[in-house]
């Protein structure tokens, strides 16, 4: 029988991989899912040697499209630095598609909706509908890819995103333009859970946060290169031009796809090492189980509610800095660059320094307890950035609301909303770790819950901004939108605080 304090702690080899930097590790530990009970044959960090005999034929050079056999029969965690690499710049370059889609014509939305005769209900239903779609379907592609695999889902999921910004770029109404972002949303869609399953099958949990962060940085620069992009070109082609700009970014990534990712998820063994059959029948609900786990939703809670705050700015900034300061498209894509540097800045020091904190630990609690040491996911939180983080975004929305609101000079709000983003995103990226962590072979459905929560939350907050910015004023506002972030925060320090509860609990519900 197994000792179950083993597997309350995450996996000690993994740990002890990414410390060493790729150094076999001798500690004999048992090898353990954090979120079954199933032993997981994945988490070895020794690298078996293959009998040559076996050893499976490279594929041909016009064999492109089909998945490398050698690269199949290895662990993922054992590809080439190279290769990891690849796969995460890859990955990486994909997650732009969906913020870029969301952005690119902002800039124009008065021209649209001019063109389309729409009322601004209808303008902003625009952005909801690509965004709840963003919700709704990586849940979908996570189970898709649980049965067909990650890859496969990829190239079927992008090329369903080509036809539905294609139809976007030739819509005569706003109703078709609406109906073809639910399709482009429903394509793009898959990268926001299984970008995060790749990862998590190819990084141990000592690399994962900076793996994270580079993953993360295309999600947050892509709200700026967006309206810089999209602004420029509606002025000399006209909004349809943006439309067309991300069907052909859209093929790009396909492309990167089909020649540089290959199939990284394998098939999870059963409780003794038997093969499991697996049902060929996508179940999109699935991931929704992993709410029964109460660190799950305590985390996902504050990610959701920080994209909804994060969309409140987004959404009311192009109408303050047009009607308010009368700056042109171009100028406004511009102003987007604080926003997004300052995400940027925050997501790069989260995900290394969770990183560096986690290393610590476990080398701390590995030099006082030895082989007996118990890891948990919790050990990457560091309620002392949490708490400068909250801080620091409090003081960034107070900033914000007001100096938009007593109408100071442009520059203010910019300075503001750059450390509004660095105190929102800094606890956002080691949160998004922390839950991969917690739930490893389960990555890509938690991922899919934190997508569903975050941009249901964030379709939200992009339909009722400007109501709530007519009702409130934009001091009011957003000095509720600081104070909100302070109070849910509690509830990630209540979640760092009890690792052997969440432990306990992944046990018991398996």
């Amino acid at each position: 029988m197994s000792d179950p304090n083993k597997k309350q702690a995450i996996d000690s080899s993994e740990s002890n991989a990414g410390l060493e930097k790729g150094k076999d590790s001798k500690g004999g530990s048992a090898k353990l899912d954090h979120g079954s009970a199933q032993v997981d044959p994945e988490d070895k960090s020794e690298e078996t040697e293959e009998d040559p005999a076996v050893t499976p034929a490279a594929k041909k050079w016009w064999q492109f499209w089909r998945p490398d056999p050698v690269l199949l029969a290895m662990d993922p965690k054992n590809f080439p630095k190279r290769t990891k690499q690849l796969i995460l710049m890859t990955v990486a370059f994909a997650t732009l598609i969906g913020p870029i889609s969301t952005t690119i014509y902002i800039p124009a939305l008065v021209e649209i909706q001019a063109y389309f005769h729409a009322t601004d209900t209808e303008i902003n239903g625009t952005l909801s509908a690509f965004t709840f779609s963003l919700a709704v379907f990586p849940m979908f592609w996570a189970s898709f890819a649980d049965v067909y695999g990650r890859r496969r889902g990829y190239l079927i999921s992008f090329i369903i995103y080509i036809i539905g910004a294609i139809g976007c770029a030739t819509s005569v109404n706003v109703h078709m333009f609406i109906a073809f972002r639910v399709i482009s949303g429903l394509g793009c869609s898959s990268i926001l859970s299984n970008g995060a399953g790749t990862i998590a099958d190819c990084f141990v949990p000592a690399e994962r946060g900076r793996a994270f962060a580079i993953y993360s940085t295309g999600p947050l620069l892509g709200p700026a290169l967006g309206p810089i992009i999209g602004g420029y070109l509606n002025s000399g082609l006209g909004w349809r031009s943006n439309l067309a700009f991300v069907a052909i970014l859209g093929g790009l990534i396909w492309l990167c796809i089909l020649f540089f990712l290959p199939e990284t998820s394998r098939q999870q063994p059963g409780k003794d090492g038997e093969t499991v059959k697996q049902s060929k029948i996508v179940n999109p609900f699935l991931p929704l189980l992993l709410f029964k786990y109460t660190n799950l939703t305590l985390t996902v809670l504050y990610s959701g509610i920080a994209f909804m705050m994060f969309y409140l700015v987004n959404t009311t900034f192009t109408r303050t800095l047009s009607l308010q300061y009368g700056l042109s498209t171009g100028t406004i894509g511009l102003c987007y660059l604080p926003l997004a540097v300052g995400a940027i800045a925050g997501n790069q020091f989260g995900g290394r320094f969770s990183d560096h904190i986690f290393n610590k630990r476990v080398a701390k609690v590995r030099e006082r307890d030895g082989e007996e040491a118990k890891i948990y996911p919790e050990m990457r939180i560091s309620g002392l950035v949490l708490a400068a983080s909250v801080t620091l975004g409090l003081f960034g929305y107070i900033a914000f609301g007001w100096t938009v609101q007593k109408n100071t000079h442009f520059a203010f709000p910019l300075i503001a909303i750059f450390f509004l983003a660095v105190g929102l995103m800094t606890p956002t990226i080691f949160l998004a770790t922390y839950i991969v962590d917690s739930f490893r072979s389960k990555g890509a459905s938690a991922t899919a819950c934190l997508s569903l929560f975050r941009f249901i939350m964030a379709g939200i907050g992009s339909l009722i901004a400007s109501d709530l910015e007519n009702a409130l004023g934009n001091g009011i506002l957003f000095s509720m939108c600081g104070g909100i972030m302070v109070l849910l925060s509690l509830s990630v320090f209540y979640v760092m605080y009890h690792p052997e509860k969440w432990a306990a609990e992944r046990e018991q519900k398996g």
